[in-house]
Formats: structure tokens, C-alpha cells, sequence
């Protein structure tokens, strides 16, 4: 045999003829390490995972930025916002993602390689980026009127949706906003179709599949044990503090714990003048505090 019959047949198995693969960077060297390690039908969950955790930065930055945010770029609080928001970024993420895990972890191959079920991922898929762009745009409206993270307000918001949602239509072009938040939802499939069809078409076996989404199972639980909204309060300033939080995570536990800082959010008296007035009002009425 020629040298030359001799490096034609030392091409990697499974490469296409006349295809190089040179151009295809980080992003090939990321697929191929996670391949290795897990099943690689969970890729389109380590895009939306990107997805998330770029768009929760983004928001945070934008917060920060905010005429009304009043904290200062010291090293302290920059390691908390980022630092710190990171982590609870990361919290957020470990819930966001469990419907894909267990979706792409039932699905067998045969039906995740079929091309229409293929495109119907792909809007599952811009589903969830427009849910978290929404979400972003969200936080900065609420963040515009309190200066907070989601909260137990946001929480009620849902229950009286009739009133508020009237009164966000009547101060935002929320139509406008609503078609622009599609662009992002875009920009993120476009970035992330290559993984996406490396996860469908990849050939998986039922074991890898159910022990990868069994792992990624045990990390939610592993966050909801022993993450909670209060580790984010490391510092005076209550914006700081607010900012290092996400509004994915904030809102649930908002909802789970289902309470809030009356003294931060609505006006309070000192008690000793809250007690005088009260023995005015009684004191007209004939009546006395004993």
C-alpha cells in the first residue's frame, strides 16, 4: 500500500470526505468534552444554560447601571453582584432547565432525529429564549419602580393581573416591546443551532440518557436543600443585595415563602408617634389605650 492509500486511511471514522474540520473551534472542542463524559441529546440544555446565564449578566449589568441604583464599583460590592449573582444565576438555571432535561431524556432517537419533530424543538426551544428575554425586560420595569429584585409585589401582581397588566399597557408600548424581545429569541437559536441538531441527531442509548438527567436531577435538589434567597444579604447597601439576586430565582421563592420587608416597601411611623396618634384618634372617641 502507497503512503498516500496510507494517510487516506488514517481519516477519523465518521468524517465526512473533503470536510474539514479546522473551522469549527471552541465550540466543536465543548461538544466533543461533553459528549465524552455524558449523553450528548442534553447539548440543547447546555445552550439554553449559556442562554440564561448571558442574559441573567446582562440584566444585571443593566440594573447596575440604572440612574436610580446607588452602588458604588467597589471591589466589595462587585464581588457580590457578580460574584455571588453568579451563584444564584446558576440556582436559577438548575430549575429553569429540568422540562428540557426530562423532555430530551423520554424522547427516543429515532423520534428526536425525525426533521418535523426537529423543527418543533427549535420553537420549544425559541420558547424558552423569549421566556427569559421577557423576563429580563420585566426586571427592569419592576426594578424601575422599586429598585428590586422580584418580590411578594410581584407575586400579587399575578393575582390582580386584570388591574396591573392594565395600567403596564397604558404606560409602555407594550406591543412594540413585546415584537422586539423575538430578535434576542432569534439570535440565541441562530448561536445555538448547532448544538441543538448535534443533540437531536446524536445516538444516545436509554442508560446515558436517564444517568445524565439523573445527574443534573441531583444538582436541582442539591440547590433547593441548601440555597436560599437570604445568602445574597452580605451587605448594607439593600440595592447591592437585590442585584446580586436573580428574578427567576426571586420570584418562586417569593412565592414559596410568601412574605415581605413591610418596613422597606411601604411607609412606617416610629412607635412612639404611631402610638400617640393612635391615643388622639381614641381620645376623641371617648375611648383610652390602658
Amino acid at each position: 500500500m502507497s503512503f498516500e492509500a496510507k494517510t487516506k486511511c488514517s481519516a477519523p471514522v465518521g468524517s465526512a470526505p473533503g470536510l474539514s474540520r479546522e473551522g469549527d473551534g471552541y465550540n466543536d472542542l465543548m461538544i466533543s468534552s461533553f459528549g465524552r463524559k455524558f449523553s450528548p441529546r442534553f447539548l440543547p440544555v447546555v445552550a439554553l444554560f449559556a442562554v440564561l446565564l448571558g442574559l441573567s449578566l446582562v440584566t444585571r449589568i443593566a440594573l447596575w447601571l440604572h440612574p436610580d441604583t446607588q452602588v458604588g464599583p467597589s471591589a466589595s460590592h462587585l464581588l457580590q453582584v457578580f460574584g455571588v449573582g453568579l451563584g444564584f444565576d446558576l440556582a436559577a438555571a438548575a430549575y429553569f432547565m429540568i422540562p428540557m432535561v426530562l423532555y430530551l431524556a423520554l424522547i427516543p432517537d429515532r423520534l428526536a432525529r425525525w426533521w418535523p419533530h426537529r423543527g418543533f424543538f427549535l420553537l420549544i426551544f425559541g420558547a424558552g429564549c423569549y421566556v427569559l428575554s421577557l423576563v429580563a425586560l420585566s426586571e427592569w420595569v419592576f426594578w424601575d419602580e422599586f429598585a428590586s429584585r422580584f418580590n411578594f409585589i410581584a407575586v400579587d401582581y399575578l393575582v390582580y393581573t386584570h388591574e396591573v397588566l392594565g395600567n403596564i399597557w397604558e404606560s409602555y408600548p407594550v406591543g412594540r416591546l413585546l415584537a422586539l424581545l423575538v430578535v434576542p429569541a432569534a439570535l440565541a437559536i441562530w448561536l445555538s443551532r448547532r448544538a441543538i441538531a448535534r443533540g437531536l441527531t446524536a445516538q444516545t442509548t436509554w442508560l446515558t440518557r436517564w444517568f445524565t438527567a439523573a445527574l443534573l436531577l441531583v444538582v436541582q435538589q442539591v440547590v433547593f436543600r441548601f440555597v436560599s434567597t437570604d445568602q445574597k444579604e452580605l451587605s448594607d447597601n439593600t440595592q447591592a443585595n437585590e442585584l446580586a439576586g436573580n428574578g427567576i430565582y426571586e420570584f418562586f421563592a417569593a412565592n414559596r415563602n410568601n412574605e415581605l420587608d413591610y418596613e422597606r416597601f411601604y411607609t412606617t411611623l416610629p412607635q412612639d408617634e404611631a402610638f400617640a396618634k393612635v391615643r388622639a384618634l381614641l381620645a376623641d372617641s371617648g375611648a383610652s389605650v390602658t
